[in-house]
Parts: structure tokens; C-alpha cells; sequence
């Protein structure tokens, strides 16, 4: 029997995806990573899109470097 689950493909390298793992283990109750495809595609719930994108935001905040001029 086939089981068809909904997400959206998410295509990324390797220290993303490895990020995304971290993710979905802090989120362990409501893990969002359905099935890991190879070393770039992951396959996401569609509703954690927004929650991916926010960490990636915060990410990137943190590891930002602005030169002083």
C-alpha cells in the first residue's frame, strides 16, 4: 500500500542541511524533516516553511559581519 504525505522539497548543501537536522531534532514533538533524500534535497512539511525561514534569519544575524569603516 502506498502512503502519500504532502511537503515541499527543499533543496539546500550539505551545512544547510545539516542545520535543518538540527532543527528538526529541537522541534522533536513536531519534527517537520518527512523524509531525507540525499545529500542535498530534504523533504519538509509545508508548515514549517515559515519556521525554517525564521531561523535562517536568526542565523544569519548572528554570523553577520559589517565592517567599521
Amino acid at each position: 500500500m502506498v502512503n502519500a504525505t504532502y511537503g515541499t522539497l527543499v533543496t539546500c548543501d550539505e551545512p544547510m542541511k545539516q542545520f535543518l537536522r538540527h532543527l528538526d531534532e529541537q522541534h522533536a514533538p513536531n519534527r517537520f524533516i518527512i523524509c531525507d533524500l540525499d545529500e542535498t534535497h530534504v523533504l519538509v512539511h509545508t508548515w514549517a516553511l515559515d519556521l525554517i525561514r525564521e531561523e535562517l534569519e536568526k542565523l544569519y544575524e548572528e554570523n553577520h559581519y559589517v565592517a567599521i569603516s
